[in-house]
């Protein structure tokens, strides 16, 4: 069941957040946020928002403020930090906040959120797909420095293929992690979580993979 969108402002500019029910009782809330590119209606965040729902959960889709005001170039960090805290806020006021809150995102968005939890922002578990370890072309500059800081429950998805999370630079980083940070690569996937090209690999059977380990995570 569809409750949003609702209108969000964060630094008096204005968001906009798609809230859904999953049928049944509700365990708890999935805040999801979009890539650097997306919007909250694209298909792997629409995908996602499903999967969570089927699972018991509340889903919570929003833009960016830059997104939302057109713009396709990415906010500084803590403005799209205090944009998903302020998305949050505002669900929480409107719907509640009973059961587990988790803060989930695709690629940039999920770097987002794994920065919001390794500043303590309160939150049960984190779920980040197709983390950008590192941009395009250089690994040197990897964005890794606040994963340590990260005490919750944490899943990471990636594909094996993925131009912006290099397999090996990723394990290095995962080995200096605690054991609360839980990794799973899809093989053959690009950073879009589809098939790469050459792969074999078909979108529906990555699609059921992930289904199948978010209902591992979900426990």
């Amino acid at each position: 069941m569809t409750l949003g969108p609702i209108i969000v402002k964060a630094d008096d500019a204005p968001t906009y957040a798609e809230v859904e029910e999953p049928e049944g009782e509700t365990r708890g809330t999935v805040f999801l946020a979009p890539s650097a590119g997306a919007r909250r209606e694209s298909p792997s965040l629409v995908f996602l928002a499903g999967t969570f729902r089927g699972l018991g959960y509340r889903t919570v889709r929003f833009d960016f403020l830059y997104k939302a005001a057109g713009r396709s170039f990415p906010d500084p960090m803590p403005v799209c930090m205090a944009c998903y805290r302020r998305v949050m806020e505002a669900v929480r006021l409107a719907y509640g906040a009973e059961g587990e809150q988790v803060l989930a995102g695709q690629s940039m968005g999920g770097r987002v959120a794994s920065m919001l939890a390794a500043e303590g922002e309160p939150c049960d578990r984190l779920v980040c797909f197709a983390y950008p370890l590192h941009p395009q072309g250089k690994p040197d500059k990897l964005r890794d420095a606040h994963l340590p800081a990260i005490t919750v429950p944490t899943l990471i998805v990636n594909g094996s293929a993925d131009a912006l999370c290099t397999r090996e630079l990723m394990e290095g980083v995962l080995a200096r992690l605690g054991s609360n940070v839980s990794m799973r690569w899809l093989e053959g996937a690009d950073h879009s979580l589809k098939p790469a090209k050459g792969s074999g690999r078909r979108r529906k059977e990555l699609e059921a993979e992930v289904v199948g380990l978010l209902a591992d995570w979900a426990g």
